[in-house]
């Protein structure tokens, strides 16, 4: 079928929320690349949807497919099946004490949810707190817990989360710069919390690098005050680590870098190969006083053997190819690169993130930090017409954080190819700033 006749019955049939309805329409992929229907090759720097990290159609991922299908593809979420029990204590032994027990969804948001009413029936609260750079899915709940979010349209969110300032250093929301500032929007946050609450907060959620508000780090030490004021509080910390787990950051979890343990850990993008799988990870503690509690969480796909198979075979990959270390030194490459060209453009603001996870923040003026939103957009999509594919994040009135988050195999090489394009890209785009 040809993309002009794919494309009118993308227009006819599909309810989609992005500029679909353009090239290109993809067929095939293989390691760090993608072919759409016209047979044009794309070098894919964001992994498909982040989720890639191993490559398009990785064989240890394929073989782990075709062994599904030939022994259990899906069964009862009231019967275990013996994969999924095989991941969970894979799982046990790779993150640190006291975290151990895991529970297998399908999504982020299936995972952040689950942990919430973990968090209330430990606690016996029922309100929770974010921060206002946070991104933790697009269900009802999750999305009252994502302020990164565009929320308007949508009606009232759930009540009873409360929105924190978040360390977002760059364009800090309370006007003030770190070192300098210790970190004080933490404190305000929660001055503000303990203002606001109406009973014991349950659970606050964070990210290790905050990916879908722009690829933010926090500065150093501020997981470690976050945790010590959870802690004084008796609240959970939930982390998030859809987009940082399994070594993409130069870690098997990204919270080791920050040199704390979360109460509870939810898992997703990372840790399936491109198949659907997400997990919520906690102590044996909190487990027993929850099942004591009468906690129950499930759902049709909970404990699927498929997604199993794969997220061990990825686990296998990560250990075996030493893919933690690869991470960290291509890491450094591309900061390196990113570093370079920002000497030449600048329409580079700020370069941001670890490891395979980082993003360039594009600005009109590095002096005012006007946001490139529209410029942003143009280099998306003419890098795509020179046969780069990349992803672009950011606050709502900020899209404009270019992503890369390649596969683990992507070589400097390659590296070299997407640094090549988007310096050319960058250049296009430039002349309509500063012509």
């Amino acid at each position: 079928m040809s993309e002009k006749e794919l494309l009118l019955m993308c227009e006819e049939y599909t309810l989609r929320t992005h500029e679909y309805n353009r090239p290109p329409i993809l067929w095939r992929g293989r390691g760090q690349y993608l072919w759409d229907v016209n047979g044009k090759e794309y070098l894919d720097m964001g992994s498909g949807q982040m989720c890639a990290t191993l490559g398009h159609n990785h064989p240890w991922v394929v073989e782990a497919i075709k062994k599904s299908c030939d022994e259990l593809l899906h069964s009862s979420s009231v019967h275990a099946p013996a994969k999924s029990i095989e991941l969970a204590s894979r799982i046990g032994h790779l993150v640190s004490p006291p975290l151990k027990v895991s529970m297998f969804l399908s999504t982020g948001s299936e995972a952040n949810e689950a942990a919430l009413n973990i968090a209330k029936k430990y606690t016996g609260g029922y309100e929770g707190a974010t921060f206002h750079i946070s991104y933790h899915g697009r269900t009802a709940m999750t999305r009252t817990i994502s302020p990164s979010l565009t929320h308007k349209g949508y009606g009232p969110l759930i009540p009873g989360i409360f929105t924190m300032p978040g360390p977002y250093c760059y364009r800090c929301p309370i006007k003030l710069t770190f070192p300098d500032c210790e970190s004080i929007c933490l404190d305000v946050g929660f001055e503000m919390l303990d203002r606001w609450a109406m009973g014991p907060v349950a659970a606050v959620f964070a990210e290790p690098i905050f990916g879908a508000a722009g690829i933010i780090e926090a500065p150093s030490g501020y997981f470690k005050r976050l945790k010590k004021k959870c802690e004084e509080r008796g609240i959970l910390l939930v982390l998030d680590e859809m987009q940082t787990a399994f070594g993409r950051c130069g870690a098997m979890f990204a919270y080791e870098q920050e040199e704390i343990v979360p109460d509870i850990l939810t898992l997703s993008k990372t840790m399936g190969g491109g198949i659907a799988i997400s997990s919520v990870t906690t102590s044996d503690e909190i487990k027993h006083v929850i099942m004591n509690r009468g906690f129950f969480h499930s759902s049709t796909h909970a404990f699927d053997p498929l997604p199993s198979y794969v997220a061990l075979a990825v686990v296998d990959a990560v250990e075996k190819d030493n893919l933690i270390q690869k991470s960290k030194e291509i890491g450094n490459y591309l900061k390196a690169g990113f570093k370079e060209l920002a000497q030449r453009h600048l329409i580079i603001g700020d370069i941001r993130g670890r490891g395979l996870l980082q993003g360039i923040e594009l600005v009109k003026d590095r002096g005012t930090k006007e946001p490139a939103e529209e410029e942003a957009n143009a280099v998306y999509w003419r890098c795509i017409e020179k046969g780069l594919m990349t992803r672009t994040v950011g606050m709502p009135a900020s899209h404009c954080v270019i992503n890369f988050c390649p596969p683990f195999y992507v070589t400097q090489k390659e590296i070299d190819i997407a640094l090549n394009i988007l310096d050319e890209v960058l250049s296009e785009v430039e002349k309509n700033i500063y012509a």
